[in-house]
């Protein structure tokens, strides 16, 4: 469990990368769209190979599914 502090520092450190994503969509006029999910919390009732199952069942890829699968 992180202490509010760490939690404060997270935060700030996120605002900081969302700016900075924010001002080059904005340089180049591209439509952006962010989500943010704890996903510690959002699927520390499944069981892994289920969620990556539904994952490769939906045809979903990428560095995300590797990286959930490492």
């Amino acid at each position: 469990m992180r202490t509010q502090e760490q939690n404060r520092e997270a935060s700030g450190e996120t605002t900081d990368a969302v700016n900075q994503v924010k001002g080059k969509y904005q340089t180049y006029n591209i439509p952006l769209c962010l989500i943010f999910e704890e996903f510690e919390k959002a699927f520390d009732s499944m069981e892994i190979d289920n969620i990556l199952r539904a994952l490769e069942e939906k045809e979903i890829k990428g560095d995300g599914v590797e990286f959930t699968e490492n």
